[in-house]
């Protein structure tokens, strides 16, 4: 026969008792640090990144204010005015290369226009001192481009635009039958002009270092083409041009 303690259950009831209850405390707890030490880690994930977000800012803002180099090509459309859209609108292609710091930019530019013109016009040849009709047309346009991306938000800037150079259309070459190459290029038959042009340009980032870009632009060109001698048609005007570029920004 086995004699129990009547006194021993209460106090092992107890016991048990207070284990159950801190063992589940325990495991109420685990869940709250676990919630904790992980939102401690986003919070400082997020401030990473905003502090990241911060440097790309800043090294993107001491890029744009470096010395850079831009080449770009240029294709688009002359559009003349006045007497001078008698030649007809004719396409364009050329190049733009420039130097610049921060917002600001100058350079040269070439631009050549092409096929015949729209109808035939007489000019005057210096060479055989006769008036002269035809249809050929080639025109050059070879000067100084500046540029200022006045506005700049994200991978886009608006640019100011304006040029100063010399402007030719060529109507006759030279004598193939002249002895000298020299002598060739004297005899050729061209009006040209000094032009100044202004304008407006969209420029688009293709990347997100800022290296190639599209743009996308619109002229005006005052000028005043002369031919000598009578008889010989009026090209006076200015004109239009509107161009699309595709370049590359270097700088350091």
């Amino acid at each position: 026969m086995v004699i129990v303690n009547s006194q021993f259950f209460p106090t092992t009831a107890i016991i048990c008792i207070c284990f159950v209850l801190s063992a589940a405390s325990a495991f109420e707890k685990i869940p709250a640090r676990a919630i904790r030490s992980d939102l401690h880690r986003s919070v400082s994930h997020e401030a990473d990144g905003a502090d990241l977000s911060k440097f790309d800012s800043q090294k993107r803002a001491e890029e744009n204010e470096r010395i850079f180099f831009n080449l770009a090509l240029t294709a688009g459309a002359w559009l003349p005015t006045e007497n001078l859209a008698r030649l007809g609108k004719h396409p364009s292609l050329g190049f733009d290369f420039l130097m610049g710091f921060d917002r600001y930019s100058l350079g040269l530019r070439l631009d050549w226009r092409f096929l015949d013109a729209a109808q035939s016009y007489k000019f005057y040849d210096p060479n055989n001192r006769q008036l002269e009709e035809t249809t050929k047309f080639a025109g050059l346009f070879l000067g100084a481009d500046f540029r200022w991306e006045f506005v700049r938000w994200e991978k886009i800037s608006a640019l100011g635009l304006a040029g100063y150079g010399y402007d030719m259309i060529h109507h006759k070459k030279g004598t193939a039958s002249a002895p000298r190459m020299r002598d060739a290029y004297i005899n050729e038959v061209a009006s040209d002009a000094w032009s100044l042009s202004v304008g407006l340009g969209l420029r688009i980032y293709l990347d997100e270092s800022k290296v190639t870009h599209v743009d996308l632009e619109t002229r005006y060109h005052s000028l005043d083409y002369s031919l000598s001698g009578a008889g010989a048609d009026d090209l006076s005007g200015d004109y239009f041009t509107v161009l699309a570029l595709i370049g590359v920004k270097l700088s350091w």
